[in-house]
């Protein structure tokens, strides 16, 4: 059997590769878009303030302080709560590298510019987004607080915004830390995510 009777007998199905990886394209490419729309429409307000910006955490180093990405969240956070449009913040991390705690490093960052420490709440459940969310229902709920701005970057919003959703808080604001070319790295990890988050129990 020659190579263009092999190619003959499988047309059908290469048609069919093709098109599944067309639409698989297409669909990765709208996710990605609908992604960065939502992440760049800051929706928090000081003329209606919210009762907590919750910060999202990320890397921290041993000698306590916080990596680029992080310290550009809580550079959100700052402007957030010096400008009126929240009444505390929730610091949201794990332990990082030397028994560190990201919520730690975050809160001392928080003071060291200002902001009142009657005011910071540190959650230390929030090794990922979807603990970070049930951790800040309950925080919320024990405190009687409602409505919540997600700090973080534009690409996390998204699947930030479902978490918190399914624990129930829904009056959700968000604000994205400032934008740097090395955010278009995080797609494939936010897309992905998103969907396990959206089948998870």
């Amino acid at each position: 059997m020659n190579l263009k009777s092999v190619l003959e007998k499988r047309k059908p199905l290469l048609l069919w590769v093709v098109l599944i990886a067309l639409v698989l394209t297409a669909w990765i490419a709208l996710h990605a878009a609908l992604i960065s729309w939502d992440g760049f429409a800051d929706t928090y307000s000081s003329t209606e303030p919210s009762d907590a910006a919750v910060v999202l955490g990320n890397q921290v180093f041993a000698n306590a302080t916080p990596g680029d990405l992080l310290e550009g969240r809580l550079k959100k956070a700052l402007s957030l709560y010096h400008a009126g449009a929240v009444r505390n913040i929730v610091c949201s991390g794990g332990k990082g590298p030397a028994n560190v705690w990201e919520a730690d490093v975050m809160r001392a960052w928080l003071i060291a510019r200002g902001v009142d420490a009657s005011k910071i709440v540190c959650d230390y459940e929030g090794k990922d987004s979807y603990c970070t969310a049930r951790e800040a229902k309950k925080i919320f709920d024990i405190r009687g607080w409602k409505s919540a701005v997600i700090v973080s970057h534009f690409t996390h919003i998204s699947r930030c915004k479902l978490a918190f959703r399914r624990f129930g808080l829904t009056e959700l604001r968000s604000a994205h830390a400032d934008f740097s070319p090395g955010d278009f790295k995080a797609f494939p990890h936010e897309i992905i995510g998103y969907y396990y988050y959206w089948i998870r129990n």
